[in-house]
Order: structure tokens, then C-alpha cells, then sequence
């Protein structure tokens, strides 16, 4: 199976990886709304985690006491504040104000 991105470095994977937290603290403050994927590449790495089952079970069920399912993404539409990508939006820069 070819690497998606075999350009990337160990430093940029590591960039990547940390984008991926983000969205996982966006659908816990979420209140049970669904949150979008901000950056593709991070989506990228979560489908491979993802293949990884056991070990992506016992992280999702000590960061959040449950299996999390894998959603598609969705993109802005007419209403924004119900829109799943405003809402990773609206909670990532809640993050980052603390």
C-alpha cells in the first residue's frame, strides 16, 4: 500500500498529529453536535489510525469513555451556526483562548 503522503517529513507528520487534537477537543465541547474535519491531511491520519482498531478503541474509550465514529465531513452551508464545520471552528478557537 503506497504512503499517502511520501513527501512528509517526520517534523510535518508531527504537525499533522497535532492537528488532529484539536478536532477530538472540538467534539467533546461539542455537547453532542457534529463536528467537521478542519484539514484533510489530519482526516488522513485518522482513517489510518482507525486501522489500527484495537489500539484506536482503548484511546477512544479513555479519552472518551466511548467508540468514536469516524463521520464524513461537511462544509459551510446557508445555516452556519448548526453547520458542522462551524462548529469545530467555534469550539477550536474556545481551545485556544485558554
Amino acid at each position: 500500500m503506497d504512503e499517502p503522503y511520501p513527501g512528509l517529513s517526520c517534523k510535518d507528520g508531527a504537525l499533522v498529529s497535532r492537528g488532529l487534537w484539536p478536532y477530538f477537543i472540538a467534539d467533546l465541547m461539542s455537547g453532542g453536535r457534529f463536528v467537521s474535519m478542519p484539514a484533510l491531511i489530519a482526516d488522513d491520519l485518522w482513517h489510518m489510525w482507525i486501522l489500527d482498531a484495537r489500539e484506536y478503541e482503548r484511546f477512544c474509550r479513555c479519552a472518551f469513555g466511548a467508540f468514536m465514529h469516524h463521520a464524513p465531513a461537511t462544509v459551510f452551508g446557508e445555516n452556519r451556526k448548526s453547520n458542522a464545520l462551524h462548529c469545530v471552528w467555534w469550539c477550536c478557537c474556545k481551545v485556544r483562548e485558554h
